[in-house]
This record gives structure tokens, sequence and C-alpha cells, in this order.
């Protein structure tokens, strides 16, 4: 029984994982123009 619950925590960590890495995908953007942003796709600020 110990190894099944071994798997289930490691399964549950790697989506944990996974979901955090698409989370801070986007946290800082910075576009080629010099706009820069936290949060968000299309910054509007300048550098």
């Amino acid at each position: 029984m110990k190894k099944g619950i071994n798997i289930v925590t490691l399964i549950v960590c790697l989506v944990a994982n996974v979901q955090v890495s698409f989370v801070q995908n986007d946290a800082l953007k910075i576009l080629p123009n010099g706009n820069v942003g936290i949060g968000t796709t299309d910054p509007k600020e300048k550098l």
C-alpha cells in the first residue's frame, strides 16, 4: 500500500509543478519595442 501512496504523491507533485509553470509563463514580459509588464501578455509601459 505504501508504494501506491508514493505513486499518487508523485503524480500530485508533477501536476502541481506543471500548473505553476503555466501560471508563471507571463510573470514578466519584455517586448522588443521596450514595453514591459508583469502579469500581462501585452504590456504598455516603456522601460
